[in-house]
């Protein structure tokens, strides 16, 4: 009778403890399942479709970022957007001036004939009079007597508010001058102070190296 007694009570222990194993594993497996099946479903989320158009409008929106691109009027009461006008060029000559600062007026018959010199090179100068509003009309004819007097020919723009913002934000003294390539994108440092066409025509000519490496 004891020994019946004690085989059962072992059979029950033994039941007991496979039990206990088997519920382990069981909890063991389904996680272990749950975590592939979410892993699964990761997978699965990666392997969608790009769209294409989500990836030009980054590109886009980018592009829109440089502060390089903006929109103003030019002396004749023109639209000039940047990014159509830099695009017409491999270089452009962008010269920040403005009708009061005796340098700015002093290198100007320079500037004058490298537009005239490089236009032949596919090289572009642009000015941006920084004193100069288009609803200041007084002003926009000052500016273009000194113009006129310094055989300037080349596009200048009147500022705005989005000049204002973009470029004459970061200008601490004028004249000040950059070389810009055809996608907006500036080349070498702003060159700051009066300089004769020697040196502007040198800076275009590196310019043209770098650009065509």
């Amino acid at each position: 009778m004891k020994k019946n007694l004690v085989l059962v009570i072992s059979l029950l222990l033994i039941a007991l403890l496979f039990g206990a194993c088997k519920g382990n594993n069981d909890k063991s497996l389904d996680e272990k399942t749950k975590l592939e099946t979410e892993n699964n479903t990761d997978i699965e989320e990666t392997k969608e479709p790009i769209d294409v158009s989500q990836a030009d409008d980054a590109q886009e929106v980018v592009a829109e970022s440089n502060p390089w691109f903006f929109s103003s009027t030019d002396l004749t009461g023109k639209e000039i957007h940047t990014k159509e006008f830099f695009a017409d060029s491999k270089l452009t000559l962008v010269n920040v001036w403005g009708t009061f600062c005796g340098p700015c007026k002093a290198e100007l018959p320079d500037l004058g004939k490298i537009a005239r010199e490089f236009a032949d090179k596919d090289v572009q100068v642009l000015g941006i009079t920084s004193d100069v509003f288009k609803e200041n009309q007084s002003m926009v004819e000052v500016a273009k007597e000194l113009l006129a007097e310094a055989n300037v020919e080349y596009t200048n723009l009147t500022s705005n508010n989005e000049v204002n913002n973009k470029i004459l934000a970061n200008v601490y003294a004028i004249p000040t001058t950059y070389l810009v390539d055809a996608n907006g994108v500036l080349i070498g440092e702003p060159i700051v102070g009066a300089n004769s066409y020697e040196f502007f025509a040198n800076l275009i000519e590196d310019g043209l190296s770098e650009i065509e490496k």
